[in-house]
């Protein structure tokens, strides 16, 4: 018991109140858990795959479904993936959940041939996205733009005096509290890509399909929680 109040007040005395309470928090969860390696062998366990590989056929296959739309010709793909690791803190002294979440996404950019609209006309049809519900703007602000998609889809196109911006590597994701990145890597189909500049020359208005990310996860987003034994 005194060493628990040794412990107890030697964080106040560091960290203040609030800080040592937070400091002994973490202590009794445990919260570093599970070594790095551990972790690693967890995010390439058969059951991991499995989900991450059955995400990428889904990814693949809502590609080709747009791209078969008549007006639409694909162009490039690019695939960004990411492993991390995460801390779960249930209760005050209470053991820490910890496992792994994985990550992956994809952004196809099309050639559009012919009108927008159309395009878009079609993507309705064949019930592949819609016009989504805008959401409620802040008091004061103007209403955020309509967005066309789907679950776990995003549509975008350029508009005009208003070029879609040049797609950009995806990051890997930042160390956060609790989190410990494992792996990060992209690429892209075909393996050489040509520059959107071009093909923005050669078609004149390009279609972007982004799948997974902020706000529409999907099935490449999941995490699967590590187990002792």
């Amino acid at each position: 018991m005194a060493r628990s109040e040794s412990l107890g007040a030697r964080c106040v005395r560091a960290f203040g109140l609030v800080g040592g309470i937070v400091v002994l928090w973490l202590h009794g969860s445990n919260i570093g858990g599970p070594p790095k390696r551990t972790m690693r062998r967890l995010a390439a366990s058969p059951e991991v795959r499995a989900r991450r590989d059955a995400a990428e056929r889904e990814m693949r296959a809502a590609i080709g479904r747009v791209g078969a739309v008549d007006g639409l010709e694909h162009v490039l793909t690019r695939f960004t993936e990411s492993f991390t690791r995460y801390t779960r803190i249930v209760n005050f002294g209470s053991p820490s959940v910890h496992g792994v979440t994985c990550d992956l996404r994809a952004v196809a950019w099309f050639g559009v041939r012919g009108e927008v609209a159309d395009v878009l006309d079609e993507l309705r049809r064949q019930g592949l996205a819609d016009w989504l519900p805008t959401p409620e703007g802040r008091r004061g602000t103007p209403p955020p733009a309509p967005e066309f998609g789907a679950p776990g889809l995003r549509i975008d196109w350029d508009r005009p005096g208003a070029p879609l911006p040049p797609p950009e590597p995806e990051r890997a994701p930042r160390r956060g509290i609790g989190t410990a990145r494992l792996s990060h890597r992209r690429w892209s189909v075909p393996r050489r890509p040509p520059r959107p500049a071009d093909s923005r020359a050669r078609y004149g208005t390009l279609l972007v399909l982004s799948l997974g990310g902020l706000g529409h996860p999907g099935a490449g987003h999941f995490s699967v929680e590590h187990r002792k034994g």
